[in-house]
Protein backbone atom coordinates (compact mmCIF):
# COMPACT_ATOMS: atom_id res chain seq x y z
CA UNK A 1 0.00 0.00 0.00
CA UNK A 2 1.41 3.36 -1.05
CA UNK A 3 2.04 6.05 1.58
CA UNK A 4 1.42 8.83 -0.95
CA UNK A 5 -1.18 11.34 0.23
CA UNK A 6 -2.69 13.73 -2.26
CA UNK A 7 -2.67 17.37 -1.18
CA UNK A 8 -6.27 18.52 -1.07
CA UNK A 9 -7.30 22.12 -1.33
CA UNK A 10 -9.54 21.93 1.74
CA UNK A 11 -6.54 20.89 3.86
CA UNK A 12 -4.68 24.10 3.03
CA UNK A 13 -5.74 27.29 4.84
CA UNK A 14 -6.90 29.93 2.39
CA UNK A 15 -5.09 33.21 3.01
CA UNK A 16 -4.99 36.01 0.46
CA UNK A 17 -1.64 36.32 -1.31
CA UNK A 18 -0.51 32.74 -0.56
CA UNK A 19 -0.07 30.17 -3.30
CA UNK A 20 0.51 26.42 -3.15
CA UNK A 21 3.77 25.31 -4.74
CA UNK A 22 4.81 21.80 -5.77
CA UNK A 23 8.34 22.36 -4.49
CA UNK A 24 7.79 24.55 -1.42
CA UNK A 25 4.20 23.71 -0.33
CA UNK A 26 3.07 27.30 0.42
CA UNK A 27 4.71 30.50 -0.71
CA UNK A 28 4.01 34.23 -0.72
CA UNK A 29 5.46 36.94 -2.90
CA UNK A 30 8.29 39.26 -1.93
CA UNK A 31 6.72 42.02 -4.02
CA UNK A 32 9.31 41.63 -6.80
CA UNK A 33 8.74 39.02 -9.52
CA UNK A 34 12.46 38.94 -10.38
CA UNK A 35 13.40 38.28 -6.76
CA UNK A 36 10.73 35.56 -6.46
CA UNK A 37 12.06 33.81 -9.55
CA UNK A 38 15.66 33.83 -8.30
CA UNK A 39 14.79 32.27 -4.92
CA UNK A 40 12.59 29.53 -6.40
CA UNK A 41 9.13 31.02 -6.99
CA UNK A 42 8.49 32.96 -3.79
CA UNK A 43 9.13 33.11 -0.05
CA UNK A 44 8.29 29.95 1.87
CA UNK A 45 5.95 30.30 4.82
CA UNK A 46 7.61 29.99 8.24
CA UNK A 47 10.94 31.14 6.82
CA UNK A 48 13.54 33.59 8.10
CA UNK A 49 14.89 35.83 5.34
CA UNK A 50 18.10 37.87 5.60
CA UNK A 51 19.01 40.58 3.09
CA UNK A 52 22.53 41.94 3.35
CA UNK A 53 22.26 45.69 2.88
CA UNK A 54 24.25 47.58 0.30
CA UNK A 55 26.63 50.18 1.71
CA UNK A 56 24.12 53.02 1.95
CA UNK A 57 21.00 50.84 2.20
CA UNK A 58 19.26 52.39 -0.81
CA UNK A 59 18.41 49.23 -2.75
CA UNK A 60 17.80 47.01 0.27
CA UNK A 61 15.20 49.59 1.34
CA UNK A 62 13.49 49.16 -2.04
CA UNK A 63 13.15 45.39 -1.50
CA UNK A 64 11.94 46.02 2.06
CA UNK A 65 9.19 48.36 0.87
CA UNK A 66 8.13 45.92 -1.87
CA UNK A 67 7.76 43.20 0.78
CA UNK A 68 5.64 45.53 2.94
CA UNK A 69 3.60 46.65 -0.08
CA UNK A 70 2.61 43.07 -0.90
CA UNK A 71 1.48 42.49 2.68
CA UNK A 72 -0.44 45.75 2.73
CA UNK A 73 -2.19 44.94 -0.56
CA UNK A 74 -3.36 41.51 0.68
CA UNK A 75 -4.35 42.87 4.12
CA UNK A 76 -1.79 40.77 5.99
CA UNK A 77 -0.82 41.54 9.57
CA UNK A 78 2.39 43.61 9.59
CA UNK A 79 4.87 43.95 12.44
CA UNK A 80 7.52 46.53 11.54
CA UNK A 81 10.63 47.07 13.67
CA UNK A 82 12.66 50.18 12.79
CA UNK A 83 14.99 51.80 15.32
CA UNK A 84 16.93 54.00 12.89
CA UNK A 85 13.92 55.50 11.09
CA UNK A 86 10.29 56.34 11.70
CA UNK A 87 8.33 53.19 10.67
CA UNK A 88 5.31 55.24 9.62
CA UNK A 89 7.56 57.11 7.20
CA UNK A 90 8.64 53.76 5.72
CA UNK A 91 5.02 52.65 5.32
CA UNK A 92 4.04 55.91 3.63
CA UNK A 93 6.72 55.27 1.02
CA UNK A 94 5.57 51.78 -0.05
CA UNK A 95 4.59 51.49 -3.74
CA UNK A 96 1.09 50.98 -5.10
CA UNK A 97 0.10 48.10 -7.41
CA UNK A 98 0.44 48.79 -11.11
CA UNK A 99 -2.86 49.95 -12.61
CA UNK A 100 -2.67 47.49 -15.51
CA UNK A 101 -1.15 44.19 -14.32
CA UNK A 102 -1.12 42.63 -17.80
CA UNK A 103 0.68 45.62 -19.24
CA UNK A 104 3.24 45.56 -16.41
CA UNK A 105 4.00 41.88 -16.98
CA UNK A 106 4.24 42.48 -20.73
CA UNK A 107 6.82 45.21 -20.11
CA UNK A 108 8.93 42.74 -18.17
CA UNK A 109 8.71 40.02 -20.83
CA UNK A 110 9.49 42.32 -23.76
CA UNK A 111 12.95 43.64 -24.54
CA UNK A 112 12.66 47.41 -24.91
CA UNK A 113 16.29 47.96 -25.96
CA UNK A 114 16.82 49.21 -29.48
CA UNK A 115 19.70 47.14 -30.86
CA UNK A 116 22.01 48.63 -33.47
CA UNK A 117 21.85 47.21 -37.00
CA UNK A 118 25.24 45.48 -36.79
CA UNK A 119 24.18 43.56 -33.65
CA UNK A 120 20.87 42.24 -34.98
CA UNK A 121 22.41 39.00 -36.30
CA UNK A 122 24.06 38.18 -32.96
CA UNK A 123 22.31 35.66 -30.68
CA UNK A 124 19.93 37.43 -28.29
CA UNK A 125 20.50 37.01 -24.57
CA UNK A 126 17.33 36.96 -22.45
CA UNK A 127 18.94 37.95 -19.17
CA UNK A 128 15.90 39.15 -17.17
CA UNK A 129 15.07 36.80 -14.30
CA UNK A 130 11.34 36.16 -14.43
CA UNK A 131 8.87 33.33 -14.10
CA UNK A 132 5.21 32.75 -13.33
CA UNK A 133 3.90 35.81 -11.51
CA UNK A 134 2.45 34.65 -8.16
CA UNK A 135 1.85 38.11 -6.77
CA UNK A 136 1.05 41.65 -7.84
CA UNK A 137 3.28 43.96 -9.84
CA UNK A 138 4.07 47.20 -8.01
CA UNK A 139 4.92 50.62 -9.41
CA UNK A 140 7.81 52.25 -7.51
CA UNK A 141 6.83 55.67 -8.82
CA UNK A 142 3.34 55.64 -7.24
CA UNK A 143 2.65 55.86 -3.50
CA UNK A 144 -0.47 55.33 -1.43
CA UNK A 145 -2.30 58.39 -0.05
CA UNK A 146 -1.30 59.15 3.54
CA UNK A 147 -4.86 58.62 4.78
CA UNK A 148 -4.94 55.06 3.44
CA UNK A 149 -1.75 54.12 5.30
CA UNK A 150 -2.76 55.85 8.54
CA UNK A 151 -6.16 54.09 8.60
CA UNK A 152 -4.68 50.59 8.11
CA UNK A 153 -5.47 48.57 11.24
CA UNK A 154 -3.44 45.37 10.70
CA UNK A 155 -0.10 46.91 11.58
CA UNK A 156 2.04 47.37 14.67
CA UNK A 157 5.32 49.25 15.06
CA UNK A 158 8.30 48.89 17.37
CA UNK A 159 10.28 52.13 17.45
CA UNK A 160 13.24 53.62 19.25
CA UNK A 161 10.83 55.32 21.68
CA UNK A 162 9.47 51.90 22.68
CA UNK A 163 13.03 50.78 23.34
CA UNK A 164 13.77 53.83 25.51
CA UNK A 165 10.76 53.08 27.71
CA UNK A 166 12.23 49.64 28.54
CA UNK A 167 15.78 50.80 29.23
CA UNK A 168 18.22 49.23 30.19
CA UNK A 169 16.94 46.06 28.47
CA UNK A 170 18.45 45.27 25.09
CA UNK A 171 16.55 45.73 21.83
CA UNK A 172 16.71 41.98 21.17
CA UNK A 173 14.89 41.10 24.40
CA UNK A 174 12.23 43.78 23.92
CA UNK A 175 11.43 42.78 20.33
CA UNK A 176 11.13 39.06 21.15
CA UNK A 177 8.84 39.74 24.10
CA UNK A 178 6.63 42.02 22.00
CA UNK A 179 6.57 39.49 19.16
CA UNK A 180 5.18 36.74 21.38
CA UNK A 181 2.19 38.96 22.16
CA UNK A 182 1.62 39.82 18.47
CA UNK A 183 1.74 36.17 17.36
CA UNK A 184 -0.90 35.17 19.91
CA UNK A 185 -3.22 37.89 18.58
CA UNK A 186 -2.85 36.66 14.98
CA UNK A 187 -4.20 33.07 14.77
CA UNK A 188 -5.44 32.89 11.16
CA UNK A 189 -3.99 35.70 9.04
CA UNK A 190 -0.42 35.77 7.71
CA UNK A 191 1.95 37.80 9.89
CA UNK A 192 4.74 39.58 8.03
CA UNK A 193 7.54 40.44 10.44
CA UNK A 194 9.79 43.10 8.97
CA UNK A 195 12.93 44.16 10.85
CA UNK A 196 15.00 46.97 9.37
CA UNK A 197 18.78 47.21 9.85
CA UNK A 198 19.33 44.53 12.50
CA UNK A 199 22.81 45.15 13.91
CA UNK A 200 22.93 48.90 13.39
CA UNK A 201 24.54 50.94 16.24
CA UNK A 202 21.18 51.32 18.02
CA UNK A 203 21.07 47.54 18.48
CA UNK A 204 24.50 47.31 20.11
CA UNK A 205 24.95 45.98 23.64
CA UNK A 206 27.78 44.71 25.83
CA UNK A 207 27.50 41.13 24.57
CA UNK A 208 26.30 41.93 21.06
CA UNK A 209 27.40 38.78 19.20
CA UNK A 210 25.86 36.36 21.70
CA UNK A 211 22.62 38.31 21.98
CA UNK A 212 22.27 38.59 18.21
CA UNK A 213 22.64 34.84 17.70
CA UNK A 214 20.22 34.14 20.55
CA UNK A 215 17.75 36.61 19.02
CA UNK A 216 17.88 34.86 15.63
CA UNK A 217 17.38 31.44 17.22
CA UNK A 218 14.32 32.68 19.13
CA UNK A 219 13.01 34.43 16.03
CA UNK A 220 13.37 31.24 14.00
CA UNK A 221 11.38 29.26 16.57
CA UNK A 222 8.56 31.84 16.40
CA UNK A 223 8.34 31.64 12.60
CA UNK A 224 8.30 27.83 12.49
CA UNK A 225 5.04 27.18 14.34
CA UNK A 226 2.84 30.07 13.17
CA UNK A 227 1.60 31.67 9.95
CA UNK A 228 4.65 33.91 9.88
CA UNK A 229 7.24 35.15 7.40
CA UNK A 230 10.16 37.13 8.79
CA UNK A 231 12.12 39.53 6.58
CA UNK A 232 15.27 41.23 7.90
CA UNK A 233 17.87 43.59 6.51
CA UNK A 234 21.32 43.76 8.07
CA UNK A 235 24.34 46.07 7.48
CA UNK A 236 26.92 43.32 7.00
CA UNK A 237 29.76 45.80 6.49
CA UNK A 238 29.24 46.88 10.13
CA UNK A 239 28.89 43.30 11.38
CA UNK A 240 32.25 42.41 9.83
CA UNK A 241 33.89 45.22 11.81
CA UNK A 242 32.85 43.48 15.04
CA UNK A 243 33.68 39.89 14.13
CA UNK A 244 34.51 38.57 10.67
CA UNK A 245 33.31 35.07 11.56
CA UNK A 246 29.95 36.24 12.94
CA UNK A 247 28.27 36.36 9.54
CA UNK A 248 28.90 32.62 8.99
CA UNK A 249 27.15 31.77 12.28
CA UNK A 250 24.30 34.12 11.35
CA UNK A 251 23.90 32.40 7.99
CA UNK A 252 23.41 29.02 9.66
CA UNK A 253 20.39 30.33 11.58
CA UNK A 254 18.53 31.93 8.65
CA UNK A 255 16.70 30.10 5.84
CA UNK A 256 17.57 32.47 3.00
CA UNK A 257 20.45 34.91 2.66
CA UNK A 258 20.99 37.24 -0.27
CA UNK A 259 23.46 40.14 -0.19
CA UNK A 260 23.34 43.31 -2.27
CA UNK A 261 26.44 45.14 -3.47
CA UNK A 262 25.84 48.57 -4.97
CA UNK A 263 28.32 50.25 -7.31
CA UNK A 264 29.50 53.10 -5.13
CA UNK A 265 33.16 53.18 -6.16
CA UNK A 266 34.30 54.97 -9.33
CA UNK A 267 36.08 51.91 -10.73
CA UNK A 268 32.89 49.84 -11.10
CA UNK A 269 30.76 52.80 -12.15
CA UNK A 270 33.06 53.48 -15.12
CA UNK A 271 33.56 49.82 -16.02
CA UNK A 272 31.76 48.98 -19.28
CA UNK A 273 30.60 45.64 -17.87
CA UNK A 274 28.68 47.29 -15.00
CA UNK A 275 27.55 50.57 -16.52
CA UNK A 276 24.00 49.36 -17.23
CA UNK A 277 23.47 48.03 -13.68
CA UNK A 278 23.18 49.52 -10.20
CA UNK A 279 24.74 46.64 -8.31
CA UNK A 280 25.39 42.91 -7.89
CA UNK A 281 23.21 40.33 -6.16
CA UNK A 282 25.03 37.55 -4.29
CA UNK A 283 23.17 34.34 -3.39
CA UNK A 284 24.62 32.96 -0.15
CA UNK A 285 21.90 30.54 1.00
CA UNK A 286 18.58 29.34 -0.48
CA UNK A 287 15.52 28.13 1.43
CA UNK A 288 14.90 24.40 1.98
CA UNK A 289 12.19 24.25 4.65
CA UNK A 290 9.64 22.08 2.79
CA UNK A 291 11.99 20.57 0.20
CA UNK A 292 14.78 18.00 0.23
CA UNK A 293 16.88 20.09 -2.12
CA UNK A 294 17.15 23.83 -2.59
CA UNK A 295 16.20 25.58 -5.80
CA UNK A 296 19.03 25.94 -8.32
CA UNK A 297 18.94 29.30 -10.15
CA UNK A 298 19.70 29.56 -13.84
CA UNK A 299 22.79 31.63 -13.02
CA UNK A 300 24.66 32.85 -9.96
CA UNK A 301 26.25 35.86 -11.65
CA UNK A 302 23.36 38.26 -11.12
CA UNK A 303 23.03 42.04 -11.23
CA UNK A 304 20.14 44.36 -10.40
CA UNK A 305 18.91 47.76 -11.50
CA UNK A 306 15.99 50.09 -10.97
CA UNK A 307 14.41 50.07 -14.40
CA UNK A 308 11.59 52.54 -14.90
CA UNK A 309 9.21 51.68 -12.07
CA UNK A 310 10.51 48.17 -11.26
CA UNK A 311 13.31 46.37 -9.44
CA UNK A 312 14.83 44.07 -12.08
CA UNK A 313 17.38 41.28 -11.62
CA UNK A 314 19.33 40.10 -14.66
CA UNK A 315 22.06 37.64 -15.53
CA UNK A 316 25.38 39.45 -15.72
CA UNK A 317 26.94 39.24 -19.19
CA UNK A 318 29.29 41.23 -21.41
CA UNK A 319 27.77 43.98 -23.59
CA UNK A 320 27.87 43.39 -27.38
CA UNK A 321 30.64 46.02 -27.78
CA UNK A 322 33.02 44.14 -25.50
CA UNK A 323 32.19 40.78 -27.08
CA UNK A 324 32.97 42.15 -30.55
CA UNK A 325 36.24 43.74 -29.41
CA UNK A 326 37.40 40.50 -27.80
CA UNK A 327 36.68 38.52 -30.99
CA UNK A 328 38.59 41.10 -33.08
CA UNK A 329 41.61 40.92 -30.77
CA UNK A 330 41.69 37.13 -31.06
CA UNK A 331 41.51 37.22 -34.88
CA UNK A 332 44.25 39.89 -35.11
CA UNK A 333 46.59 37.93 -32.87
CA UNK A 334 46.06 34.78 -34.95
CA UNK A 335 46.80 36.56 -38.26
CA UNK A 336 49.97 38.17 -36.95
CA UNK A 337 51.30 34.84 -35.68
CA UNK A 338 50.64 33.12 -39.02
CA UNK A 339 52.32 35.95 -40.96
CA UNK A 340 55.61 35.52 -39.10
CA UNK A 341 56.18 32.18 -40.83
CA UNK A 342 57.34 33.89 -44.07
CA UNK A 343 60.06 35.93 -42.34
CA UNK A 344 63.72 34.89 -42.86
CA UNK A 345 66.41 35.43 -40.26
Amino acid sequence: MSSFVKLKKENVPEIAGIKTSIRNYQICSSGSDSFDFVIGGGIELNSLILIGEDKFGRYSDVLLKLFLADGFHHKHQIYLVALDEDPMKIMKDIPMPHENQRQAQAETSSNDLRIAFRYQDLPKIDSVQRGHQIGVTYDLNKKYPKEVIENYENIKFFTFKDLQQQFPRSAFECVIEDLHKVVQENPSNLLRICISSVGSPLWYSDDFSTQLLKFLAQLKSITRYNNVVCYMTMPLHLINQIDETLIFRIRRLVDLNINLESFNNIEKQTNAVFKQYHGLLHIKKLQTIAALQSHKPEAFDLAFKLKSHRFVIEKLHLPPELQENESNEISMSCSSSSGNKSLDF
